[in-house]
């Protein structure tokens, strides 16, 4: 994977072997620049912005559901988990589709 940022203040991620979109976050104000950065353990990106302020991205899918149900404090179903994050725990890996 590899993250970008963009001047907008959003912070995608993709795969690096298809280049195919996976997610964006948008952590800081609008319109404030953001600088992506891998941290040593391989799943988190640290976003620094122009503004000064950071921020810490996990970026395991697995971790997007836990977070997503934790906000409405119940399980997402399947189709809403594969709707919301297509490339989570509950869909296949891009590699082995047909």
């Amino acid at each position: 994977m590899f993250a970008s940022a963009g001047g907008d203040g959003r912070v995608g991620l993709c795969d690096a072997r298809t280049g195919e979109h996976i997610g964006t976050v948008a952590p800081g104000r609008p319109g404030v620049t953001a600088f992506p950065s891998y941290l040593p353990d391989g799943n988190t990106v640290l976003i620094a912005a122009a503004d000064g302020a950071f921020y810490a991205w996990d970026i395991r899918p697995e971790q997007w559901v836990d977070f997503a149900c934790s906000v409405a404090r119940r399980n997402l179903t399947p189709v809403e988990s594969d709707d919301a994050f297509p490339v989570g725990p509950t869909t296949e890996p891009a590699d082995s589709r047909p």
